[in-house]
C-alpha cells in the first residue's frame, strides 16, 4: 500500500501511551499465471494504540491495530476462456507490531 501516518505520544516521558492512524490506497496487479485478468486496489485505513516504553536514548513501541482494506480481482475461467469471475474483498485483520526507535 502507498499511505501516509499520523502518529504521537500522549506524555513525553519515556514509558507512555500511543496512538496513530495510517490511511491510503492499496494496491492490486494482474497475474496471468493465476488467471487474474483485471486488478482493482482500494483504500487502506489502520487505526493503532499501543505504548512507548525504554531508557532515554533507546525506546520500543508496541501496538496493536485494526485493519481494512479493498481490493477486487477478475479472473478468466480456465477451462472457458469466455468466462469471467469477478471477486471483491475487503480485508479486516487484527495486527500487533513491535517496533525501536533510535
Amino acid at each position: 500500500p502507498i499511505f501516509a501516518e499520523a502518529s504521537g505520544f500522549l506524555s513525553p516521558k519515556h514509558t507512555t501511551l500511543s496512538y496513530g492512524l495510517a490511511a491510503g490506497y492499496s494496491l492490486a496487479f494482474n497475474d496471468q499465471d493465476r488467471n487474474i485478468i483485471e486488478s482493482k486496489g482500494g483504500l487502506m485505513v489502520h487505526p493503532n494504540i499501543g505504548v512507548r516504553f525504554g531508557k532515554r536514548k533507546l525506546k520500543y513501541t508496541l501496538d496493536v491495530g485494526y485493519r481494512f482494506q479493498k481490493a477486487a480481482f477478475t479472473y478468466r475461467d480456465v477451462w472457458d476462456g469466455r468466462s469471467r469471475t469477478e471477486q471483491r474483498l475487503l480485508y479486516k485483520r487484527v495486527t500487533l507490531r513491535f517496533g525501536v526507535l533510535l
